[in-house]
């Protein structure tokens, strides 16, 4: 019974991660020379899921009103605002699945303290 509740907080850990990722592109889809991160959620040992981060180096668009000076980033941000929020859909199912998992044991310990009581 607790190999099933960890792997259901290890998941709930991960997909809370993986939503922080998504949440930092979103606050950076506007910041000149972002790149965005990538969350990838992967099996680890003994039902356990692991977050591995990856940085997408891909190139973005110059940006137009981006002034001629030096230091001053030209480059947009690559993160698409539509990939992340469809991104958050499967994130938060996971997130509340796991959860409830993690409910339903809860339940099942309480009915059985009370069924010995």
């Amino acid at each position: 019974m607790m190999t099933g509740l960890n792997s259901a907080l290890s998941s709930l850990k991960a997909h809370d991660r993986k939503m922080a990722v998504n949440a930092n592109n979103i606050a950076n889809v506007n910041t000149n020379g972002f790149k965005r991160d990538q969350a990838v959620l992967e099996e680890a040992g003994e039902g356990d899921v692991r977050v591995t981060l990856r940085k997408d180096r891909s190139p973005a668009p110059e940006d137009p009103l981006a002034p001629d000076a030096p230091n001053v980033e030209k480059e947009l941000s690559n993160v698409d605002l539509a990939d992340e929020m469809t991104g958050m859909i499967p994130t938060e199912i996971g997130y509340k699945a796991n959860l409830k998992t993690i409910q339903a044991r809860d339940e099942m310990v309480g009915t059985l303290l009370n069924t010995l009581a």
